[in-house]
């Protein structure tokens, strides 16, 4: 494969374990247990984007540098999820040992909390098996879909969101690398839509490019690209809800912000979330508890797909 098609979060993805960032006490742990020669099974969890899979990954690469022999076993359970993937392509590759003395087979699970909990069950009595032979990695995003009873043996580890300093570096390292100008204010943009989450940043940087190459890449043109919000949008659109006009005259402007930058009301919402905080002294505590409530009900609404039109007259009358 030309390095030219390989999607960046591969080309960058971390490949030792001292290149995993804002995981230290992961990172150290990991590298205590791979020098003693003390493998467990391992139940990584945390938010998407965090350095998960990239970790299991760099420990198998450590183990091959200390000598090891490692076979893996990679699935996503969001596709193979059911009891037949743990009875046949789990079940068969754990139950074989391997053909060298310094062998280590290890079976990763990538979004393990979407198994179902027949699946899960038939995993743990696996787990407790064939333990001589191999080591699980089971990854999650949210560690209370995964049983107790396979928690119970594993080592849990919580990957916590990246720094914004971290996500910031890294953001400029690769922007060097593949020669992209981009404007402080265009980085600081990317660390706070990304929310911590590394992967969605580097899709982020290598998607604006695409559109704006040659040209200096600015806060405007990453929001205009992805259809966030601008800031201008938001001011205006927080000016509007403040002000004094009629409930109709206020929903005519902002649904016409809407529809003229396309824009989700979703990412609007959390544009507005940021800008209330900024500005939360020009509100009474007991009204401000009362909008992030409303905030919420209406996010919850909108991913069940509820009319965008109804949320966004309930917005204008909160306030």
């Amino acid at each position: 494969m030309q390095t030219a098609n390989i999607p960046w979060i591969e080309k960058y993805r971390p490949s030792k374990l001292e290149s995993i960032k804002s995981q230290d006490y992961v990172r150290m742990s990991l590298e205590k247990l791979i020098e003693k020669n003390t493998i467990p099974h391992l139940l990584f969890f945390g938010s998407p984007g965090t350095g998960k899979t990239s970790t299991i990954l760099a420990c198998i690469k450590e183990l091959e540098k200390k000598g090891y022999v490692v076979s893996k076993l990679e699935l996503n359970t969001s596709d193979q999820r059911g009891i037949n993937t743990v009875r046949k392509k789990i079940k068969e590759f754990a139950s074989t040992r391997s053909f060298f003395k310094n062998g280590l087979k290890i079976i990763i699970l990538d979004e393990a909390d979407s198994m179902t909990n027949i699946a899960q069950c038939a995993l743990r009595r696996i787990i407790e098996k064939y333990s001589k032979n191999v080591r699980f990695c089971i990854i999650c995003n949210y560690i209370n879909k995964i049983i107790p009873a396979i928690q119970s043996r594993c080592m849990k580890f919580r990957f916590s969101l990246l720094s914004d300093y971290e996500i910031k570096i890294k953001i400029k390292v690769i922007a060097k690398n593949e020669n992209i100008d981009i404007a402080d204010n265009g980085i600081q943009t990317i660390v706070e839509l990304s929310n911590g989450d590394m992967r969605k940043a580097i899709n982020i940087l290598q998607s604006i490019p695409l559109l704006y190459k040659g040209t200096d890449i600015s806060d405007f043109n990453i929001r205009a690209c992805l259809g966030y919000p601008t800031k201008n949008m938001v001011n205006t659109t927080f000016d509007i809800l403040i002000s004094k006009e009629t409930l109709k005259d206020k929903y005519d402007q902002i649904n016409c912000l809407i529809k003229d930058k396309g824009v989700l009301l979703r990412d609007l919402i959390q544009c507005l979330h940021k800008k209330i905080l900024n500005n939360r002294k020009k509100f009474k505590k007991n009204n401000l508890i009362d909008l992030f409530k409303m905030f919420a009900l209406i996010e919850f609404n909108l991913t069940l797909n509820v009319d965008e039109n109804i949320q966004l007259g309930a917005l204008i009358a909160v306030f």
